[in-house]
């Protein structure tokens, strides 16, 4: 039996990455990167909202307390999506200023990470970073300035191995994860 595919809603978003699904709310939530925006829809393609972003948004994770962390350009903000306030968390220092956050989510140990790209070279010079923030908006460097296109992370159903792509190098990596502290093994 084939899958059937249809458009859901209207939205047709520039570049819509990141899908994050909200149990609690009932809805889908994602990015468009190029016309910085998140969005929500729910699955009978009811519910369309739209809160613009101050710049291009990589990824979005779903917080404990329902709001919405967004990876911008190089900052991460919350989004509360009930009001639509947008506060700044942290600011990501030290990245090239050609490169951009990307794809980004919530593990296991309920900290956010999200990698890195260069936007100019699409990858193809090994700038990018992968970061973990906290709760508390700690910020901490996993993997400097060693990925082409940080993409694709996910968690195995125990929470023990976390998997890392590089879009551009095209490799998958993966990774010992200790879901208690959030450390990553070699």
């Amino acid at each position: 039996m084939t899958p059937g595919f249809s458009r859901l809603g209207e939205c047709r978003p520039s570049l819509g990455e990141g899908p994050v699904w909200d149990d609690r709310r009932h809805c889908l939530f994602f990015v468009d990167i190029r016309a910085p925006a998140v969005h929500a829809i729910r699955l009978d393609g009811s519910g369309f909202r739209t809160w613009p972003m101050p710049s291009l948004t990589g990824s979005i994770g779903l917080a404990e307390s329902g709001r919405i962390i967004v990876a911008l350009q190089q900052a991460v903000a919350i989004l509360d999506p009930d009001s639509g306030d947008l506060q700044p968390l942290i600011e990501i220092t030290g990245e090239p200023a050609r490169n951009r956050l990307n794809d980004g989510k919530v593990g296991p140990d309920g900290a956010f990470r999200v990698g890195s790209m260069d936007m100019v070279h699409e990858g193809r010079t090994p700038s990018g970073s992968l970061y973990r923030i906290d709760g508390r908006g700690k910020l901490s460097v996993a993997r400097p300035h060693c990925l082409g296109v940080s993409n694709g992370l996910a968690w195995s159903g125990d929470g023990r191995t976390m998997f890392h792509a590089d879009s551009h190098q095209g490799w998958i990596d993966r990774i010992a994860f200790d879901a208690a502290s959030g450390s990553l093994g070699q």
